[in-house]
């Protein structure tokens, strides 16, 4: 089966992240974790998609990723964690579509700027 769903995000995020996709920054710490943002797919699996600071910020750009979560029930302590079960190969942008395959599924998570309407 096709899951789908958005994550929206502001200009300003999509303009500073995409940036960050391209170039090297010297200002970040290395491998560091610049964003992260979970959905939930009508199946109950979540993904969340993340950018990623290089080892060598001042000579390497960040990345972003796709990883998909499954809910796991721990009955011994009666609580639900995500445990991960696939990530997506790293992209160098930002905006767009992140689509990754788990048994018969497909995932796909778009990302997109957020519409903006004035009150």
């Amino acid at each position: 089966m096709n899951y789908s769903t958005e994550l929206r995000v502001s200009e300003e995020d999509a303009n500073y992240f995409g940036k960050l996709c391209q170039s090297p920054n010297a200002e970040l710490v290395g491998n560091a974790v610049l964003f992260d943002e979970e959905v939930k797919f009508k199946n109950g699996m979540v993904g969340c998609i993340q950018v990623i600071s290089g080892e060598n910020p001042e000579n390497e750009s960040c990345w972003s990723q796709f990883i998909l979560y499954e809910p796991v029930k721990d009955k011994a302590r009666g609580t639900t964690f995500l445990g991960e079960v696939t990530c997506s190969e790293v992209k160098e942008t930002f905006l767009g579509e992140y689509k990754l395959s788990y048994g018969e599924d497909e995932y796909t998570i778009s990302v997109l700027i957020e519409d903006w309407v004035e009150a």
